[in-house]
């Protein structure tokens, strides 16, 4: 009888085990569901309110050829707050110009930063976004000597047009570019 006691007690405790077990784990499992849940939700809110998410249009490889030069820009996405590019120019087999480009968030506020090779002491140059719209931003520098402000617009999917302007050698300059997608990569 004390045998059938023991043995009792020990399948009741047993049952008792395995139902806080079941409990906790699914408590667990909810919890981690919740979390999951959650992070998604975060990511996606992330993803949707990236302070860069409005310059996508510009992403890729952009090209044009005029008057026996080829330039180009290519653009990737580093981060959520970093857009990276190089821009150049080609005449034959000679590079006349190399840049690298970036948008970026610094302190709240988005920038287009071009640093030229043989520039301003190869030092990048922060132009402030004044106007960003669907496919379209204007940067402006009031400081740097040329350019003083930098446009870029998407005319058409496969069609971005870029405009540098401001005062140089006490005249008003304007130069436009307009780049379409890129079938040729020239350079990394």
């Amino acid at each position: 009888m004390l045998y059938k006691k023991t043995k009792m007690k020990n399948l009741l405790l047993l049952k008792g085990l395995c139902f806080s077990f079941l409990i906790l784990s699914s408590c667990g499992n909810s919890n981690q569901e919740n979390k999951t849940s959650e992070a998604q939700t975060d990511k996606e809110q992330s993803a949707s309110s990236s302070p860069l998410k409005a310059f996508e249009w510009l992403l890729g490889d952009w090209s044009n050829e005029m008057k026996g030069q080829m330039i180009a820009e290519y653009w990737t996405k580093t981060n959520d707050s970093l857009f990276q590019g190089i821009g150049f120019g080609l005449k034959e087999q000679d590079t006349i110009f190399k840049e690298t480009l970036q948008i970026i968030q610094i302190d709240g506020e988005i920038y287009y930063v071009p640093t030229v090779s043989g520039q301003n002491d190869n030092q990048p140059v922060l132009f402030k976004m004044i106007d960003i719209g669907e496919n379209y931003f204007v940067s402006e520098n009031k400081e740097h000597d040329f350019p003083q402000i930098i446009r870029y617009k998407l005319e058409a999917p496969s069609v971005l047009f870029a405009v540098i302007e401001g005062m140089e050698n006490g005249k008003k300059v304007k130069r436009e570019f307009r780049f379409r997608k890129a079938t040729v990569r020239l350079m990394p």
